[in-house]
């Protein structure tokens, strides 16, 4: 069983090292001369392929995230349901809640920038997209871990 979940956390985690080749193969196709029609095609193929990997590297994250907030309810459901104090689990949750809202203070931050994309020039804005999408599904990421915390 552990082999699994180290090929599952492995899995998972690779998709943050898939922005940085995405963006070196875009930027090896954007730079290819015309004449090299044919290593043009296969760097798209390239990102195609990478692009693939990354949704289903998410998927399997997803499904542990899933798994993983299932073991916690079904815990809370058998376990006895008191708590010692009070008063620390409230802090507790408190906390929780105020390390969510600044996540989605950040969430929001980084949506309300979308509109400047303009700005950047042409050839450069798939690599920030990309990298904004990274940065994205890291918040998200942390916006999950939390809330199965």
């Amino acid at each position: 069983m552990s082999f699994n979940i180290n090929i599952l956390e492995r899995f998972v985690s690779v998709r943050f090292l898939l922005a940085p080749i995405f963006v070196a193969v875009y930027y090896l196709q954007l730079k290819l001369p015309p004449r090299f029609h044919v290593a043009k095609h296969v760097c798209l193929m390239l990102l195609i392929g990478t692009l693939l990997f990354a949704i289903v590297a998410n998927l399997q994250w997803i499904r542990d995230y899933k798994s993983r907030l299932l073991g916690g309810v079904n815990f809370l459901n058998g376990s006895s349901g008191t708590f010692p104090d009070k008063h620390e689990v409230l802090s507790q949750i408190r906390w929780a809640n105020a390390k969510m809202l600044g996540l989605v203070a950040m969430i929001l931050a980084f949506l309300l920038n979308y509109e400047k994309l303009e700005l950047v020039p042409l050839p450069h804005r798939v690599p920030v997209i990309v990298v904004g999408l990274l940065v994205l599904v890291a918040l998200f990421d942390a916006a999950l871990d939390l809330e199965a915390e």
